[in-house]
C-alpha cells in the first residue's frame, strides 16, 4: 500500500470514530432521562413530605381546637358549679333577706289546726280582798316575779282593828266560861245545882268557843296572826299576798282607792306550766292520740322555726263553736316570751317519715332549674348573720348558688333534695331569693361564657 492510501484510510476510520462519539442519541437521552427521573422522585418525595406535615400540622391544630373547647367547657361547668353572687350590706338590709338553716320537717303526714297558749286553772290566780279596804302600798309591778307568800299590797280598815280586839277578847271570856261550865256539870253531877244552869253555862261557853275559832279563821284569811293578836300586838292594816309563785299579769288598783271584795286587784299567772290546746275538727279526731307530736309556731314570731309539742290529753266532747275536739299538748322546745292566749299554728305528726325543708321562699326557679343561695362563711366582718346591723355598707357578702330538686311542699315549707351533700350548719337565704337570683341575671348579662 502506498502512502497516499494510507493516509486516506487513516482518516476515514479517525472520521467514523468521531461521528460514532458525536452523535449517540441513546448514551444522551437515558443520561437526560435519568436525571429527570431522579429530579422528579426528589420532588415527588418533597411534595409528600411536605403535604405529611401540613397534615400533620392541621391534625395538631384541631386536636388543640378540640381541648381548648374541653377546656373551656370544663372551665365553665366549674364556673357554673362555683357561681355565686355578692351583695353589699346596705343592699342586704334593703332588700329585707333573711337567713335559717334546714329543718327536719314530716311533711304531708300532719294534721293541720290551730290554737292557742293556755294555762291549767291551777296555775293561775286573780287576787282580791277578803274584806274590802283602802289600798295603802303596793308592791309589785306587773311583769314582776313573786313567789307564793310574797307581799302583792298592804290595805288599812278601822274593821280589821275591831276585828283583833274581839278576838281578843273573846279568847279571854273563853277560860272564864270553860271554868263555870265544868264547875256546873260537877255540881249537875252531884245533883247540887240545876240541869238549867248548866246548859245556859255550856251554850254560852260553845258559843264563845265557835265565836272566837271564826275569829281566828278570819284573822289568818286576813293574813294576820292570831297568836300576836293575843300577845296584844293589833294591827291596823292587812297584807295581801301572792297565792302562787309566777308572773304579776295585771294590777288593777292603785294607792288610795278602795279595794273591794267582788273586784280583782292583782292576777298572777305561772308560765312555766303553760301548754297548747288545739282544735281539732270532727273528721280527723280518729287520727289523734295520746303521745304524738305536735309542730307549731306563734302567730307573728320573728322567725318561721316549728317547735315541739307533746299530747298529753285529748277531749272527751265537742266545743259548741267551732265543732271541734280540744286537744292538750305540753311545750317540749320552751321558748321565752309565752303568753297565754297566744295564737298558735300547729301540725299534729300522724307519720314518722321526715324530710330536710327549707321555706318556700327561699327556693327560685331559673328556667328549668331551681336555686337556693347559700351564705358563704368567711373570717371578715359581717360574715355572721348577728353581725350584719354592724356591717358597713360598702362591705359585701358572697352568696353560692346551688341547684336543687325541690319535692312536697306543705305548711310553708318545701322538701329540698341536693345534688351535692350539704352541712347541716350552712345557712340558706330564706327571704329575699328573687332579689339574689334577680342580681344573678345581671351579672349574667355581662359577659359570656
Amino acid at each position: 500500500m502506498n502512502q497516499r492510501t494510507y493516509i486516506i484510510a487513516l482518516l476515514l476510520t479517525l472520521g467514523l470514530i468521531l461521528s460514532g462519539c458525536s452523535g449517540d442519541p441513546s448514551h444522551s437521552e437515558n443520561s437526560d432521562h435519568t436525571h429527570e427521573t431522579t429530579a422528579q422522585v426528589d420532588a415527588h418525595d418533597e411534595f409528600e413530605v411536605h403535604e405529611h406535615e401540613e397534615e400533620s400540622s392541621d391534625h395538631a391544630h384541631e386536636e388543640e381546637a378540640q381541648f381548648g373547647k374541653v377546656q373551656e367547657l370544663k372551665n365553665e361547668d366549674e364556673h357554673a358549679d362555683e357561681e355565686s353572687v355578692h351583695l353589699t350590706g346596705l343592699q342586704i338590709e334593703t332588700a329585707g333577706i333573711e337567713f335559717g338553716t334546714m329543718q327536719s320537717l314530716p311533711l304531708g303526714e300532719t294534721i293541720k289546726t290551730n290554737g292557742f297558749l293556755e294555762l291549767p286553772p291551777q296555775n293561775q290566780a286573780k287576787v282580791s280582798a277578803v274584806l274590802g279596804g283602802i289600798v295603802k302600798n303596793i308592791y309589785v309591778r306587773e311583769g314582776d316575779s313573786v313567789n307564793a307568800g310574797d307581799v302583792l299590797a298592804e290595805l288599812v280598815n278601822p274593821l280589821f282593828s275591831e276585828m283583833q280586839a274581839a278576838y281578843r277578847k273573846t279568847a279571854q271570856q273563853i277560860g272564864y266560861l270553860e271554868s263555870d261550865y265544868r264547875r256546873k256539870e260537877r255540881l249537875a253531877n252531884d245533883e247540887i245545882g240545876s240541869q238549867r244552869e248548866l246548859q245556859l253555862a255550856r251554850s254560852e261557853y260553845e258559843s264563845a268557843l265557835a265565836e272566837m275559832q271564826s275569829l281566828q279563821s278570819k284573822l289568818r284569811m286576813l293574813n294576820l296572826n292570831p297568836e300576836q293578836v293575843l300577845e296584844g300586838e293589833i294591827s291596823e292594816s292587812i297584807q295581801l299576798k301572792a297565792p302562787i309563785g309566777g308572773f304579776v299579769r295585771v294590777i288593777e288598783t292603785s294607792i288610795g282607792q278602795y279595794a273591794d271584795p267582788t273586784l280583782d286587784l292583782f292576777e298572777i299567772v305561772d308560765n312555766e306550766h303553760i301548754h297548747i290546746d288545739l282544735l281539732v275538727y270532727e273528721k280527723d279526731i280518729h287520727r289523734v292520740n295520746v303521745d304524738q307530736k305536735v309542730l307549731f309556731k306563734y302567730t307573728n314570731q320573728p322567725n318561721d322555726q316549728f317547735y315541739r309539742a307533746r299530747i298529753f290529753s285529748v277531749g272527751k266532747a265537742f266545743e259548741d263553736n267551732p265543732r271541734a275536739v280540744r286537744v292538750h299538748a305540753e311545750i317540749v322546745d320552751r321558748q321565752d316570751g309565752l303568753l297565754p292566749g297566744m295564737f298558735v299554728e300547729g301540725r299534729i305528726v300522724t307519720g314518722t317519715s321526715q324530710s330536710k325543708v327549707l321555706p318556700e321562699g327561699a327556693i327560685v326557679r331559673d328556667g328549668e332549674e331551681y336555686l337556693v343561695f347559700a351564705l358563704q362563711e368567711t373570717d371578715t366582718p359581717g360574715s355572721n348573720e348577728e353581725d350584719f346591723d354592724h356591717a358597713q355598707e360598702g362591705e359585701e357578702q358572697e352568696f353560692k348558688v346551688i341547684k336543687v330538686r325541690p319535692g312536697i311542699t306543705d305548711t310553708g315549707y318545701t322538701e329540698v333534695r341536693f345534688f351535692e351533700s350539704q352541712s347541716e350548719d350552712i345557712r340558706f337565704v330564706t327571704k329575699g331569693a328573687y332579689y339574689l337570683l334577680a342580681e344573678m341575671k345581671k351579672g349574667e348579662g355581662g359577659h359570656e361564657h
